[in-house]
């Protein structure tokens, strides 16, 4: 994976991937969401998901995969759930 998804990997590879997630955010989170309750687009939603979970996935392989595969599926989900500003202590709840 490192090979495939480091700087030298294959793009097309990294394009499947984000399509693949975007796929999966549809069919799993959106079908809670009201669209019109979005504050942005959900096209610009789901793009910002997939690219920022590859990055965090991209860097963990860069890191020689330090943490264990469930920790860094607790970092993916706080940030996720509670957005970079409050996980980087700049906004509080």
């Amino acid at each position: 994976m490192k090979l495939i998804l480091g700087p030298n990997g294959d793009p097309s590879f990294q394009d499947r991937i984000k399509q693949f997630m975007k796929a999966n955010f549809i069919g799993k989170i959106m079908k809670d969401l009201k669209e019109e309750s979005l504050l942005v687009p959900v096209e610009y939603l789901m793009s910002y998901v997939t690219a920022a979970h590859l990055g965090v996935i991209q860097q963990w392989l860069e890191s020689d995969m330090q943490q264990s595969p469930q920790e860094m599926a607790l970092v993916l989900v706080k940030i996720s759930f509670f957005g970079p500003a409050h996980v980087a202590g700049l906004r509080e709840g």
